[in-house]
């Protein structure tokens, strides 16, 4: 349809809706009620009725400008536009209201036309605000937004653990597990190049992590890590020295640093609200479940990845671009990611692993720390110091004079004890049961300490006369075996003549402290 044909077709409507009104008497048909039918404004009717009768049909063709700059100003904003562009591009520090300045004075029509809050939002649709071009600038010739993407692959990782709630996996044995995810992510071409699943948040996690990735793709630059603990760990910082691995760590609080993992994390809340609706899901199917979604992940289109007008997945990014790294081997891997194991170094300097005891670098681990070690392929242990160098342990061994006297738990014999023998012998005296000072002192050490012949700085020591008399007393000890066993095993007989009953093996006729307590 031609443009007059449709002008006149709208004239046309509008000469229907006001008729009633040209028609009609005075007073008979309101213009709010024609407005109302018409679901217009009575000010719109009454401008329909005044055209009308002043230029009839013709009044009523609509008479549009248009809604471009040129119709409604008279200029082309687009050349204003162009020549604000040329000067930013010059000077990125210019401000908008000298661009004006410097327009209106080499076009005077324009004078107060030009408005800045207009043209400001123009230049920065055009990513030319001041802002932007002073960032580029310092950037180099980059983007402004992405600066810190890498442009090489495994130039750098980015690494952070994913915890999801407690109490919503149950492990092999039926019991309640947390699940963990410790993801690898490439910062140019945005893919997981590796991850594990675990139950805990310990060092092994990141450590088998950073094996795979050495082992099967290659040696990043960089690792752009936070201040959590494994990250901090000495083992995991001494595998990054020896393969020469710069730790780039985060300022903490500050997780934006490393934006990409974080958006990766934020991905997988779509695991986690589901685990949330139904908890108690099996460990194994868990990691089966991450298995295929890191996989979708990799194989879906990303935003950044552009090239040739069309956006790739991470793992398209990656086949295109990806060169052979310099790995590790076997041997070297297991050099460099031992078994690691962690003790608490006790007051006196040492640690048990095993039924063994371990003298620990004391200046590295005071007593009370936790000391980290690594376990090698031959039985012995290795300390990992704050240099993240190692220092082999050696099996500690108590004295032999020490364990002698640790295995028997006998007493120093160079102590003075005399006040206890005067106790015990006074007790005897009064029982009437102290014969002489040579029985009561054996009788005394084997009834205390289980042992015989000690000396002790006692003024009354056993002398010759009383070892000979013990000798013979031992002597008319009778021999037959069948009158031993005759003879009660319970009974004494005292110096007085009486027999006292219920002294054992390690009771000493001079003390009996039932009696004793009986008699007080």
């Amino acid at each position: 349809m031609a443009k007059g044909d449709k002008n006149r077709e709208t004239a046309l409507k509008r000469l229907e809706i006001i008729i009633p009104l040209i028609n009609s008497r005075k007073g008979e048909v309101s213009y709010a009620q024609i407005a109302k039918n018409a679901d217009l404004s009575v000010k719109t009717i009454r401008r329909w009725v005044n055209a009308y009768r002043k230029q009839r049909i013709k009044g009523l063709i609509p008479n549009y400008k248009g809604s471009s700059t040129i119709k409604k100003t008279g200029i082309r904003f687009d050349d204003v536009l162009t020549k604000a562009m040329s000067m930013r591009r010059t000077d990125p520090h210019i401000s908008v209201k000298n661009i004006i300045f410097a327009y209106e004075s080499e076009n005077p029509d324009y004078k107060g036309i030009i408005k800045r809050s207009t043209l400001q939002r123009y230049l920065q649709e055009r990513h030319y605000g001041k802002h932007e071009l002073l960032t580029q600038e310092k950037m180099d010739g980059r983007k402004c937004f992405q600066r810190y993407r890498r442009k090489e692959i495994l130039h750098t990782l980015q690494l952070d653990v994913k915890e999801f709630p407690k109490g919503t996996l149950i492990d092999a044995y039926g019991a309640p597990c947390s699940g963990y995810i410790q993801a690898c992510i490439d910062n140019c071409s945005r893919k997981i190049v590796s991850y594990k699943v675990g139950t805990d948040q310990r060092g092994h996690i990141v450590n088998d992590c950073l094996k795979q990735v050495v082992s099967e793709i290659g040696i990043p630059k960089h690792l752009h890590v936070d201040n959590g603990a494994i990250y901090r760990s000495r083992i995991f910082n001494r595998a990054c020295k020896i393969l020469n691995i710069r730790i780039i760590k985060c300022t903490p609080f500050a997780g934006y640093q490393k934006g990409v993992i974080e958006r990766f994390n934020g991905k997988l809340n779509e695991l986690e609200n589901q685990l949330l609706a139904v908890p108690g899901m099996n460990y194994e199917g868990f990691k089966k479940l991450v298995d295929i979604w890191v996989d979708n992940y990799n194989r879906t289109a990303h935003s950044i990845l552009k090239e040739g007008g069309k956006y790739l997945s991470p793992a398209e990014y990656w086949s295109r671009h990806f060169t052979k790294h310099e790995t590790i081997d076997d041997e070297t891997a297991a050099y460099v990611f031992k078994e690691s194991m962690s003790r608490k170094v006790g007051k006196d300097g040492l640690i048990s692993i095993g039924s063994a005891k371990y003298k620990v670098n004391i200046d590295d681990a005071p007593a009370g720390s936790v000391v980290e070690l690594l376990a090698n392929p031959d039985g012995t242990f290795e300390q990992v110091l704050a240099d993240y160098k190692t220092e082999k342990l050696e099996v500690f061994e108590y004295p032999e004079h020490a364990s002698a006297e640790k295995k028997q738990g006998t007493q120093n014999t160079d102590k003075d004890i005399s006040f206890l023998y005067a106790l015990l012998r006074n007790n005897a005296r009064a029982k009437n049961r102290f014969k002489d000072e040579a029985s009561f002192i054996k009788e005394m050490n084997d009834f205390l300490f289980g042992t015989s012949g000690r000396k002790n700085k006692n003024p009354a020591e056993i002398t010759a006369k009383d070892t000979t008399q013990e000798t013979s007393a031992k002597t008319s000890v009778p021999q037959n075996s069948a009158e031993t066993e005759k003879r009660p095993a319970t009974g004494v007989k005292t110096g007085n003549g009486k027999v006292e009953r219920g002294l054992g093996n390690n009771q000493s006729p001079f003390l009996n402290l039932d009696n004793n307590l009986e008699n007080s």
